[in-house]
């Protein structure tokens, strides 16, 4: 068969989705073999696709009997696409950590840059573009020196009427010239969200961290070993899942289903305290979106959630409903290829809503939302305020 058309405009099957789709989507990622026809396999395709899933999938596949050959290649080419991109993923990785350890700068890798190496068996099978690092608060400065002297440059993604939540952001966006034909950008972070909407003690995040290497081994599965160096650092999993939570917060769900495959691996591969992960949840205001994030990695994606976890996070009644309102567990809809959880495409399109309707009731108990409602709306009149003084 002919190679997978994906562009959206053009093909009729995108808007005969049903939910059906993604049950089909994730019982094969979950390793199970439904019985699906040439449409059902094309839709497949594309959901693997907008989710940075088609490395994944080919692995997926490869243990299936029931797959058409030219679905095969479609993955196969992907997957091999992937591979060139990571090569120069790694090349970025490798640049950051010398230039944070020649400038004696703690660092960990966090998400996807940590878990290509740690969670896969090969790293093109986590894909992403993004390299993310976490440095000790205070360091942020120090880190961009570091890598201003290594050759990386500034990526000036901020608009010129955001001022204000530029110079406050906890994270800073960097490029290196060798790597600007990849995409690949580090982004250096001294904390998982602004401070205002989750409080999170990251003092004693860093006392928790340890070496990449002693939490698991310096190679994955098949023998690729990870590109940070010896002194690089990791968080324990227990803060690795919290902050996959506060992730999906801030983002609200937005992200690729990518991201629930990773909790189902951290799971597998890691031993987790759950009486931990619950107390940081609770110490961070982050039960609510932890309930809803770990619902979802287990319902959906198979991931090994004790139950009793899911109800010491269950937020209370008439919260849980006007969240499970507005985010599926299981199973996520397939409305729009990159809605991800959200029930409602109009809401994937509306900024101000998002913030509303479904920001502020991931945070949990009532003072802390109203806090960060009030600090966002006050950062955001100051960009208003600082761009139309500058005219």
């Amino acid at each position: 068969m002919p190679n997978v058309n994906c562009d959206e405009t053009q093909d009729p099957l995108l808007s005969k989705r049903n939910s059906n789709n993604i049950v089909q989507f994730t019982a094969i990622l979950q390793g199970k073999q439904p019985q699906l026809t040439q449409a059902d396999w094309l839709e497949m395709t594309f959901l693997a696709r907008a989710n940075n899933l088609s490395g994944y999938m080919l692995d997926v596949v490869a243990r299936s009997k029931n797959v058409p050959e030219g679905i095969r290649k479609n993955f196969l080419e992907d997957h091999l696409t992937l591979v060139g991109t990571d090569i120069l993923a790694e090349k970025t990785c490798r640049k950051a950590a010398e230039a944070l350890t020649a400038a004696d700068i703690p660092f960990a890798p966090i998400k996807g840059a940590l878990f290509r190496y740690l969670l896969y068996p090969e790293p093109s099978m986590r894909p992403g573009v993004d390299i993310d690092i976490l440095v000790p608060p205070g360091k942020m400065r120090e880190a961009e020196k570091a890598l201003f002297a290594a050759g990386f440059g500034d990526t000036q993604g901020w608009p010129e009427d955001r001022r204000v939540s530029e110079r406050t952001t906890y994270e800073k966006a960097y490029v290196h010239p060798d790597m600007r034909i990849s995409g690949c950008i580090v982004e250096i972070h001294d904390g998982y969200s602004r401070e205002m909407r989750y409080p999170v003690d990251y003092r004693d995040v860093w006392q928790r961290t340890m070496r990449i290497d002693d939490l698991a081994p310096g190679e994955n599965a098949k023998g690729t070993a990870h590109p940070f160096g010896p002194e690089a650092r990791t968080l324990s999993p227990e803060d690795i899942l919290v902050h996959l939570f506060i992730h999906n917060a801030k983002h609200l769900f937005l992200s690729s289903l990518l991201s629930f495959i990773d909790i189902r691996l951290i799971v597998e591969r890691f031993r987790t305290d759950w009486d931990v992960v619950v107390e940081r949840a609770r110490s961070t205001l982050s039960t609510a979106v932890g309930y809803l994030t770990l619902k979802i990695a287990k319902e959906a994606f198979g991931a090994d959630v004790p139950q009793e976890v899911l109800a010491a996070l269950k937020p209370s009644a008439l919260r849980r409903k006007w969240l499970e309102f507005l985010v599926s567990t299981s199973p996520v809809p397939s409305r729009n290829h990159r809605d991800g959880p959200l029930r409602f495409f109009w809401l994937s399109e509306n900024l101000a809503l998002q913030q509303a309707l479904l920001a502020l009731p991931l945070i949990d108990g009532f003072v802390q939302p109203a806090r960060f409602g009030l600090g966002y709306a006050l950062v955001r009149a100051r960009d208003i305020v600082e761009h139309w003084m500058a005219k």
